[in-house]
């Protein structure tokens, strides 16, 4: 208020990289950001490409799609993924193949579906079993496809699947 001059107030806008990083114990585990991915480094990524009775298998991707839940493969201690783009506000879960991202913690995964735990998916509970913000489980009902036609240049994996139910 000491000069005749109106205040003039500007916005400040963040200028760097949006960077989600997370130590891992687990050789695989699941990852659902809300941005898509600039680069990454720690892990490889990989869809939901298909499943058979007690498997479910996976195929590599080059990049994170914002929202869209992945599972990784890690090669380090620590993943990297440098961000980019603008974030969702809900996770993508109908561009995952029954992979079903989450961005709350504590979230207790329904009944009948699956988590990933100790490099395999289990059967949830429906009450004790939770996956905390940034990450997913799988709902095996909703995966669709066999096992995928291999393409070179692409990594795969077979997921066992405990206690999955034999028709």
């Amino acid at each position: 208020g000491y000069s005749g001059f109106p205040e003039v107030v500007v916005p400040v806008y963040a200028t760097g990289d949006i960077v989600y990083t997370r130590t891992v114990t687990n050789k695989y585990g699941t990852i659902c950001l809300p941005y898509a991915s600039a680069s990454t480094s720690g892990a490889y990524f990989y869809r939901v490409a298909g499943k058979e009775t007690g498997k479910v298998y996976l195929e590599s991707v080059d990049a994170l799609e914002a929202g869209v839940p992945y599972i990784f493969e890690k090669t380090a201690n620590t993943i990297t993924v440098t961000c980019q783009g603008e974030a969702v506000a809900n996770p993508v879960n109908e561009d995952a193949n029954g992979l079903i991202g989450n961005f709350t913690n504590e979230y207790v995964v329904p009944a009948d579906n699956y988590i990933l735990y100790n490099n395999a998916f289990i059967p949830a509970d429906g009450t004790t079993n939770k996956v905390n913000a940034y990450r997913a489980y799988l709902d095996m009902d909703a995966v669709t496809g066999g096992a995928p036609v291999q393409m070179p240049g692409r990594r795969y994996i077979g997921m066992d699947v405990q206690g999955e139910n034999i028709e």
